[in-house]
């Protein structure tokens, strides 16, 4: 495993320029079981081999157990399946493999086998591709989600799924679960800067922990529940409850906007209710929303929400990739 870790380090640092802003989210805790179906063409990665291209007719069924992940593919149309064993060390469930793969031409059940990766590999899975990839019905919102992934799997104590999203991507749909039905523009745009500096500034809090020895962020920076920031939490299967032209346009138009303090990142935090009845310290929701209602721009209603704060641009890239390279340092 560790050589594997190796040659994917150094395309991960190869390429860090085309898929620097991503940050890695556990979507799903100790699952003992999960069924998974695609909507496009895959590859299940395990070390320094690869399974696929899988036709995305064939859900992965995944098992925890004490050998670890036991994985079985299997044809939602004919029932046909397959046992692909089991394994302890990461599993990456990607969408391409470069261009030496072809993944229009996915291989029959009856065929599939474990191949060695493609030497010069290049991982154009990462970050997120734009489009759905692979859905499941999640355990904590009983509903399907769809994820643009890439996933990567980890056994502890059951299954933890992490996606790999790409960083604007996240920060829609979290805006999208906090104030998705808003009409206002700079009500969102605020929720956007603030929802930007959140996760960032988890990322770069839960890395320096992981450095010092914390267990709690090996592989992931953010929880996608409202612990850190409910994402994803609306239906996305078959292209419903998508975030709104509105959320789209707030989160585009403030991209790479974030709050700092001494030019570093602020540390925020943000619920419902108004300010009076919040800690001090809590950016108010209400009055964010009735302030934008009022007139107020989205960078007027942030200074005073934070004082001594600014908005202003922010480079995610060193970070994002640093997160990044956490999912190849795993060990058997």
């Amino acid at each position: 495993m560790k050589n594997a870790c190796i040659g994917l380090l150094f395309v991960l640092l190869f390429h860090a320029g085309v898929w620097g802003h991503s940050v890695n989210v556990l979507i799903a805790k100790h699952v003992p079981r999960v069924n998974l179906s695609f909507s496009q063409n895959y590859a299940i990665v395990i070390g320094k081999n690869f399974y696929g291209p899988i036709s995305s007719q064939n859900q992965l069924r995944l098992t925890s157990g004490a050998d670890g992940i036991r994985l079985t593919v299997r044809n939602a149309q004919t029932k046909v399946h397959k046992n692909l064993g089991a394994s302890k060390g990461p599993i990456f469930l990607v969408r391409s493999l470069g261009p030496g793969i072809n993944f229009n031409w996915p291989k029959p059940l009856s065929s599939l086998k474990k191949q060695p990766l493609p030497p010069f590999l290049k991982w154009q899975q990462f970050p997120s591709q734009k489009g759905a990839f692979v859905s499941f019905r999640h355990p904590s919102y009983g509903d399907t989600i769809t994820y643009n992934g890439p996933l990567t799997l980890f056994a502890k104590k059951g299954i933890n799924i992490v996606e790999t999203a790409e960083l604007e991507n996240y920060v829609t749909h979290v805006v999208n679960c906090e104030l998705g039905s808003e009409s206002s523009l700079h009500a969102l745009k605020a929720q956007s800067v603030i929802v930007r500096t959140f996760a960032l500034y988890m990322v770069q809090n839960r890395l320096e922990s992981r450095q010092q020895g914390n267990p709690n962020w090996k592989f992931f920076q953010l929880l996608a529940s409202p612990a850190d920031q409910a994402y994803n939490c609306r239906k996305r299967a078959n292209d419903q409850e998508l975030p709104s032209d509105l959320v789209k346009k707030a989160a585009r138009e403030t991209a790479g906007l974030v709050l700092l303090k001494k030019n570093a990142l602020a540390k925020v935090q943000y619920n419902t209710g108004s300010a009076k009845n919040l800690p001090k310290g809590v950016i108010s929701q209400d009055d964010i929303i009735r302030k934008a209602h009022a007139g107020q721009t989205y960078t007027a209603i942030l200074r005073a929400a934070v004082p001594g704060s600014k908005v202003g641009r922010y480079n995610p890239s060193a970070l994002c990739t640093q997160a990044l390279k956490t999912l190849f340092q795993q060990k058997k």
